[in-house]
């Protein structure tokens, strides 16, 4: 059995990267943590298709504080006996967090004890940083040497660690979905929104990001698009963040999609539009495997990271620059068919992110 950790709180990015891992490797079995009692359930179900997949409950955040508070993190070392191998698939998964190294701490020790008895680690689809100190940056390097494989998503992270053998660059594991496209509603535009109250960026511009979707959306009824808003992560507030941005009477003319798990009919909405503005770095990913015309509204490095390295777009907008652009020009001029053959030398390394693992799974 391989031990899975990733991000488990129905977030649409991380729950794709479980569907492929586990489309690919139907006959292996693997089991993933949960973090959050309330989720271990939820999972199940989401997940039930899967006959090889089984859930368990990690450690709960409140006992390792604790454990933190009054020694050292520790971990169930007997409880790692049975896995042959450590998966960790994840995006945004190597964040400094100064206040809190908890997370930090059980990922080494099991990095630690899976390396000392010869079990390979692989770290998939990943992004480093934010980070704050070069000790955060010095640790990781340490750990990563430890693994058989760590694949980042981003050359930025790549360039870190490049003189690192087993460590590699593809873009994210998404691009590697294979998805039809289907007909597409005419006129339509769908948005996906992020709860910037939770992004660190100033007050004034938390609120000139909203004001901003509120008036793109006005615009947009005004020149008689279909308006769509996307709802990626309800855990981190993407529900929250539409409701905050519409109106009683704006809520009446549009349509409203958040995500619970069921992902053919989030894809199946989320593949009839015919533009999409991406905030979600998701969102991204998936206007660009359909071919929908997209305009980007960036409010991280990862997200400038991944357009720099296709350079498919020619421009696009920083939640830091949203007063520089009104909702009319962005939608003329902003939202573009995206150049994919620009990018097809990059996208084709997608084919080597799960190579260390194919060649471990024929052989174990």
């Amino acid at each position: 059995m391989i031990l899975v950790k990733a991000y488990t709180f129905l977030n649409v990015g991380d729950d794709l990267y479980l569907h492929i891992l586990f489309d690919r490797y139907k006959n292996e079995k693997f089991e993933v943590e949960v973090t959050g009692p309330g989720y271990l359930e939820i999972y199940k179900e989401v997940f039930k298709k899967y006959d090889n997949v089984s859930f368990k409950l990690a450690s709960s955040s409140f006992k390792e504080r604790l454990f933190k508070k009054f020694g050292k993190i520790t971990i169930s070392k007997a409880g790692l006996k049975k896995y042959k191998a450590f998966i960790y698939i994840g995006g945004s998964i190597f964040m400094e967090n100064p206040s809190d190294s908890t997370e930090e701490e059980k990922l080494t020790k099991k990095v630690d004890y899976f390396s000392k008895r010869g079990k390979p680690v692989f770290i998939i689809s990943c992004n480093f940083g934010p980070y704050m100190s070069e000790g955060y940056l010095a640790r990781h390097r340490e750990l990563f040497k430890k693994c058989e494989s760590v694949i980042f998503r981003d050359t930025y992270s790549y360039n870190l660690f490049c003189d690192i053998p087993n460590a590699s660059y593809c873009p994210d594991a998404v691009f590697s979905l294979k998805v039809k496209d289907g007909e597409k509603i005419k006129n339509s535009i769908g948005i996906s929104v992020i709860d910037i109250d939770r992004r660190n960026i100033d007050t004034f511009q938390k609120q000139s990001y909203k004001k901003f979707i509120k008036d793109l959306i006005i615009e947009c009824l005004n020149q008689n698009k279909k308006v769509w808003l996307f709802s990626f992560c309800d855990f981190e507030g993407d529900g929250k963040a539409i409701s905050e941005i519409l109106d009683e009477n704006l809520i009446k003319k549009v349509n409203i999609v958040c995500y619970d798990g069921k992902m053919d009919e989030f894809m199946a909405t989320f593949k009839k539009m015919e533009e999409f503005v991406a905030t979600r770095f998701h969102s991204l990913v998936l206007s660009l495997l359909l071919k929908q015309k997209v305009g980007v509204i960036s409010y991280s490095q990862k997200i400038d990271n991944v357009l720099y390295d296709l350079s498919i777009l020619d421009k696009y907008i920083k939640v830091t620059d949203i007063n520089n652009i009104t909702p009319k020009e962005f939608l003329e001029g902003y939202i573009k068919e995206p150049d994919l053959s620009k990018a097809d030398k990059t996208l084709n390394c997608c084919s080597y992110l799960f190579v260390k693992l194919d060649n471990f799974i024929k052989t174990n």
